[in-house]
């Protein structure tokens, strides 16, 4: 997730300027923890494809370091 947080930073920020959010888009859970409405889910829900893509570059990226690491130290 680390890898890919600018982006998604980037859609957020977006997101936020281009949609009213209001504190009736938030529950609080009786541990106190704040959860989103499942009016917003549909929105976040069609950025997947977009940190799959973004998130399978640096996976592949991260593998080709691990194998080359692997042919090198055998």
């Amino acid at each position: 997730m680390e890898a890919v947080r600018p982006d998604v930073d980037v859609w957020l920020f977006g997101f936020v300027q281009n949609h009213k959010i209001t504190a009736k888009d938030f529950y609080e859970k009786k541990d106190g923890g704040i959860r989103l409405m499942l009016k917003i889910t549909p929105y976040l829900a069609e950025t997947i494809p977009l940190w799959t893509s973004n998130i399978e570059a640096v996976i592949e990226k991260v593998k080709a370091i691990l194998l080359e690491n692997e042919s090198t130290t055998r």
